[in-house]
């Protein structure tokens, strides 16, 4: 779902889809503005969570405690 906010130059509403850049360029005015901190910090959270996401899940998986030692 594409967060939104306000250009800055003209007023225009502008759609933020969590792509990696920082910046953005108003369709309507060519204003180069930055991304709300917000919006890069919740996108940078989805990546992580697709990048380990599933070693997360294998890790809870695991049985818990130290393997028994090897003689």
């Amino acid at each position: 779902m594409a967060q939104t906010f306000n250009c800055t130059g003209c007023g225009a509403i502008l759609e933020y889809h969590g792509e990696p850049e920082h910046t953005m360029l108003c369709q309507y005015c060519s204003t180069n503005l930055h991304v709300p901190e917000e919006y890069l910090q919740e996108a940078e959270l989805k990546q992580t969570m697709n990048k380990w996401g599933k070693y997360l899940i294998i890790f809870w998986l695991s049985p818990l405690g130290s393997p028994p030692a090897l003689d």
